[in-house]
């Protein structure tokens, strides 16, 4: 049986350096599914970068109205800056996800969970004692070792491992992880193929609803038409990847209509669960195109349509117009027509 449960679209996931203050409060002005702010780079700053994101951080409506969530990418678990990193998000209502880099196991991740239940609990008996009402953050792990890589399984909650049930996806980490196996990222970035499949797997295996590419860092600032850029994305989404991480605002717009689900996709999705819908009021055996409806190929047309709201396709709108793009089959066919997206 599908969820209910609406998964949070991360199309884009736009990182921004939490040491940069114009660059933290230009942000108030961005349209993108998922902004990060950064902590991890701003080691030697930290107090500066957190203060940076606490100034603007406090009110998620007023300063991130277009943006689909926050979220601050903190140190690693293992260094002395995590714990501080934590509580200052604690206190950042805008806040809804915190991104944890270079997870080894689960047991870092739960850490984290850790972290924040202490600062809670000292909240509460450090005022007037009554019980406060926990923060409720989503972790997305981040995936950029070769030791990660290979225990993707206990990472993801796997073998009895402890894994917090709000781990909602994994970001894969290619320079990181380049930099670990001793190998120079190329254009194709053949080398990393088995660990981004490998990540992408897992994701799918353990239920997860985000698996995010690495940027691509040699389109930095070129604009949001360059060419690799492009073909990262699309090979990103060939691979499984349902969204892909950037560093520039120019990128987003891409990335975003790469991983919204094509047009003549959409179209297919809407009909082919119209025509199951009537059939069931009728009580009677659905066809679409000629062809018997599989019940679960329905489930995944739903999916799809979910996701095509979710990007601000007018359903309605799509499933009237002609049927450009789908094979004799009754299946949407790769096209080239404009994808959009929010």
């Amino acid at each position: 049986m599908a969820s209910s449960v609406v998964p949070t679209l991360r199309r884009a996931l736009l990182l921004v350096p939490a040491t940069n203050a114009p660059a933290v409060a230009n942000s108030r002005t961005v349209v993108v599914d998922s902004i990060i702010f950064d902590l991890k780079r701003s080691a030697a700053k930290l107090p500066e970068a957190r203060s940076n994101l606490q100034q603007h951080l406090s009110d998620r409506t007023q300063n991130f109205p277009r943006v689909g969530e926050v979220a601050v990418r903190i140190n690693p678990v293992f260094s002395p800056h995590a714990e501080a990193d934590i509580r200052a998000i604690a206190t950042m209502s805008a806040v809804d996800t915190i991104v944890v880099p270079e997870v080894k196991s689960a047991a870092d991740l739960a850490l984290v969970e850790d972290m924040l239940w202490q600062y809670d609990s000292s909240i509460s008996s450090s005022e007037s004692g009554s019980p406060i009402p926990r923060r409720h953050f989503n972790l997305l792990a981040m995936v950029d070792s070769a030791r990660a890589v290979m225990d993707l399984p206990s990472i993801c909650g796997g073998g009895g491992a402890t894994t917090p049930a709000n781990l909602k996806g994994l970001l894969f980490g290619g320079e990181e992880l380049a930099r670990d196996l001793s190998v120079r990222r190329s254009a194709d970035m053949r080398e990393l193929l088995y660990a981004r499949s490998a990540v992408v797997t897992a994701a799918r295996a353990f239920g997860l609803e985000t698996v995010a590419d690495t940027p691509c860092t040699s389109a930095y600032g070129r604009g949001p038409n360059d060419l690799r850029l492009l073909r990262e994305a699309q090979d990103a989404r060939q691979l499984g990847f349902n969204g892909k991480q950037c560093l520039h605002r120019a990128h987003i717009s891409s990335i975003q209509r790469a991983f919204a689900p094509p047009r003549d996709e959409v179209w297919w999705a809407a009909n082919f669960v119209d025509a199951a819908e009537q059939a069931s009021a009728a009580g009677e055996p659905a066809f679409f195109m000629g062809k018997p409806v599989d019940p679960r190929v329905v489930e995944r047309a739903r999916v799809i349509l979910v996701k095509a709201r979710q990007c601000g396709f007018d359903i309605d709108a799509i499933k009237k117009e002609p049927s450009q793009g789908i094979n004799k089959k009754g299946r949407a066919e790769e096209s080239s027509q404009d994808q959009q997206a929010s």
